[in-house]
């Protein structure tokens, strides 16, 4: 079509894209097409630097192995006797993405830094949006963690941490 091979429009070839994975993932394959430029501030996806690359997408922050290798050598190094794993996840693309990075490195650093192997249960899924999370904070107390992985992000974070907090106490 016209709009696909021509500017996107009064000279604008530059965007701001979304922090989030699961909206990049749907709107970045359109930018060469556009001829447009899009810089995302923190979209950790790991598809945009391998699969999916496409030489109109910057990233401006850091993507998922980076900041889950962090995290997660710390936690092995501060806390080497947790070793019972378990978390909350969002269902969507970006959190699931999350999940499995981190676990994976959760795995390799406990390995690497404290000499042991960890056990990483299932994470208990959650629709994004969420008024409550009653169901899951009930099923991650039955599970004995040691550990909690939190894939959750803003309202749904606060919203998540305050309901299992009461439920701790």
């Amino acid at each position: 079509s016209d709009v696909c091979s021509s500017d996107l429009g009064d000279g604008v070839n530059l965007l701001m894209g979304e922090a989030f994975t699961h909206i990049n993932l749907a709107t970045v394959p359109l930018a060469a097409d556009l001829k447009a430029m899009v810089i995302a501030p923190s979209v950790i996806a790991m598809e945009f630097t391998k699969e999916q690359f496409v030489r109109n997408f910057f990233r401006s922050g850091p993507n998922a192995f980076m900041q889950f290798q962090g995290l997660t050598t710390l936690m092995a190094k501060k806390y080497p006797n947790v070793t019972r794993w378990g978390g909350l996840q969002l269902d969507n693309a970006g959190f699931k993405f999350a999940w499995d990075m981190s676990t994976a490195l959760l795995k390799v650093n406990y390995k690497k830094y404290a000499g042991k192997d960890i056990e990483i249960m299932e994470p208990v899924l959650a629709k994004p949006g969420a008024p409550e999370y009653r169901v899951q904070v009930n099923q991650l107390m039955q599970q004995n963690l040691q550990g909690l992985l939190n894939m959750s992000a803003g309202g749904d974070a606060i919203n998540f941490l305050q309901q299992i907090g009461r439920a701790h106490v």
